[in-house]
């Protein structure tokens, strides 16, 4: 009890001592409140801060808002009939769906319900309709984030997920983006 009293009352001085986030690595509720407590004391050190980060003592100034960040994923996370309960029940997951649609029937090529929903089995033997699917998958995934309100403050993609970060910047189109995916997909399958 007289350990989680300390460790109470460190935090406790932490937190007054200004807008601060914390994160203390530690292995045991001893080492935490050991840790806790060298915080307490040198939090208002800034020379401090490199040794707390040796400790395992990581802070930062808080924000009024938290950053934002969304990491667009790459091949294989793609699975037959995603994303179908989301369109069919959140308006701007489906208006997403038909702006994605529109472009692909420009292009020729299969729609979104096509290629996630009606021809899942694809998904993960063909590159090509793969990546185009998780494409698609994100931007809709984007567009119904946006439309809850929740904006990022930075984009990243792994892999394929590279080029729906570039469409969510607004780098490129959709349009850009799909045809960029046939190139690089030719491109994968050329190896």
């Amino acid at each position: 009890f007289a350990a989680a009293t300390g460790l109470a009352d460190s935090i406790e001085q932490i937190y007054q001592a200004g807008a601060l986030r914390m994160a203390i690595v530690a292995s045991s509720a001893e080492e935490l409140q050991s840790k806790a407590a060298l915080a307490t004391k040198q939090i208002a050190n800034p020379a401090a801060r490199g040794l707390l980060a040796e400790k395992g003592i990581f802070y930062g100034e808080r924000t009024d808002r938290p950053q934002v960040a969304f990491l667009f994923p790459g091949q294989g996370s793609q699975y037959a009939g995603m994303f179908r309960s989301l369109v069919d029940n959140f308006t701007p997951a489906a208006e997403a769906v038909q702006r994605v649609d529109a472009v692909m029937s420009r292009l020729g090529l299969p729609t979104f319900s096509q290629l996630a929903w009606e021809e899942g089995d694809a998904l993960g033997s063909d590159v090509y309709l793969t990546q185009l699917s998780l494409l698609a998958a994100d931007t809709v995934m984007y567009a119904a984030l946006e439309a809850m309100g929740v904006r990022p403050d930075r984009l990243a993609g792994h892999s394929f997920g590279e080029l729906a970060a570039l469409v969510a910047a607004g780098a490129w189109s959709y349009e850009e983006a799909a045809k960029a995916t046939k190139i690089r997909c030719e491109a994968i399958e050329g190896c």
